[in-house]
């Protein structure tokens, strides 16, 4: 006790008889990393789309959803029995039984509950693709045209194409021009009546085929391109081989003046092409084989193949239907209903020409202006893995740069 009174005199001694002041401690505030709250909106048939979404003020439509929501939210729908009618474009598809909001931010999706408004129970979580949620507002940079504008192009050719599915064989003969004609006719605002693509604009898209198509052509040569819209491509071809026949089911709307003597334009049935058997040295269609019936498909091929000569080549390109849909239903439905009638896998396609009697089927694949070809096995490994994915990660994944270099179709067939 004593030494501990020296110790304590000694100290205030030393410090001229003041105790030091005990240093107070600043508070300091550190800033926080920036998060996004995620959120949860209601949806019921019975809301408003001016309320403010909220479990007590819920909005009437999935279309108002869509133009809020982001990437990780919930959207929880009441249904009345279970099914639920949106106006609009939207498109909600299922996907799988569970997903957290932290995938579901990652992959860019918004989740959305469906439930029934009677029981309140779950019945299945889906997911809105952030590229439909997109599409609602068409923002496709190939369209130019208002919501409305799309939406009737798509009722007429969906109602049209459903004509032409349902047709007899005969029937369908007929009907491919005149269902064609008719859609251009009752669609005014068509991409093929209103877009003129500048001679720039054409000799780039020009350009763009010639780069794979060009090392096939030489100067004796007969060349039959089926479906050739303006015809631009097949009078550049003109260059460069004997003989050009431009075969389409539609007047063909030529943006040149002046034909090349050489090329001749010839209008069918969309099945039977009009040409000499053994007459052709290569065939080539850009978007044509989608059109086709599936009944028909087996037919065009084996027209194809009688008009091509011992060792003719047939160079198809058609999108792939892991990509698709890729025509005007592209905004509405997960499949194609538009006068895409069937879309085509690699795979598939190889073996529906092999079946008609082609010898060699070839796949390319393209980079950057060089293509070269790819071994079958691979591509059918890389289709047959997609196919196992539901339709909104599948169709993100198949349009990434590598998938979509490796099975954009295009296949050279040989007889």
């Amino acid at each position: 006790m004593i030494s501990r009174s020296l110790r304590s005199a000694r100290h205030n001694l030393n410090s001229g008889g003041r105790s030091r002041p005990k240093s107070r401690r600043r508070l300091q505030f550190e800033p926080l990393e920036s998060r996004l709250v995620l959120s949860t909106f209601f949806v019921s048939p019975t809301g408003s789309d001016t309320a403010a979404g909220s479990a007590t003020a819920p909005w009437k439509t999935l279309q108002r959803a869509a133009n809020v929501v982001q990437p990780g939210d919930m959207v929880d729908v009441r249904t009345r029995e279970g099914l639920f009618r949106s106006g609009g474009l939207l498109r909600v598809r299922k996907v799988m039984p569970v997903m957290s909001t932290e995938m579901a931010r990652f992959l860019g999706v918004i989740l959305v509950r469906l439930a029934s408004e009677s029981s309140g129970a779950c019945i299945t979580n889906l997911i809105l693709n952030r590229q439909d949620r997109e599409a609602n507002d068409v923002t496709d940079k190939r369209e130019s045209r208002t919501r409305e504008q799309i939406r009737e192009h798509y009722e007429i050719e969906k109602e049209l194409a459903s004509r032409l599915r349902g047709a007899s064989r005969e029937e369908r003969r007929s009907l491919y021009s005149a269902l064609y004609d008719e859609l251009y006719r009752r669609v005014v605002h068509h991409p093929r009546n209103t877009r003129r693509l500048s001679a720039d604009e054409s000799a780039k898209a020009v350009r763009s085929q010639m780069l794979f198509l060009r090392r096939f052509l030489h100067r004796e040569a007969i060349f039959l391109e089926l479906g050739p819209g303006d015809c631009s491509l097949s009078f550049e071809v003109a260059r460069f081989v004997e003989k050009v026949y431009a075969v389409d089911v539609s007047a063909v709307a030529t943006r040149n003046s002046i034909r090349p003597e050489n090329v001749e334009i010839v209008t069918y049935n969309g099945i039977d092409i009009p040409i000499n058997s053994n007459s052709v040295n290569i065939a080539y269609s850009h978007q044509v084989m989608e059109h086709l019936h599936p009944d028909d498909a087996y037919s065009q091929l084996q027209s194809v193949y009688s008009v091509l000569d011992r060792g003719g080549l047939y160079v198809c390109l058609t999108p792939n239907r892991l990509f698709g849909p890729s025509d005007i239903s592209r905004y509405f439905d997960n499949t194609p209903t538009g006068f895409h009638m069937k879309e085509y896998t690699t795979t598939e396609l190889s073996r529906l020409m092999r079946q008609v009697g082609f010898s060699k089927v070839r796949a390319y694949a393209g980079v950057k202006g060089h293509f070269f070809p790819v071994p079958y096995s691979l591509v059918a490994s890389c289709e047959a893995m997609l196919s196992m994915l539901p339709p909104t990660p599948r169709r993100a994944m198949a349009r990434t740069r590598l998938f979509t270099r490796l099975l954009g179709i295009q296949l050279v067939a040989t007889k």
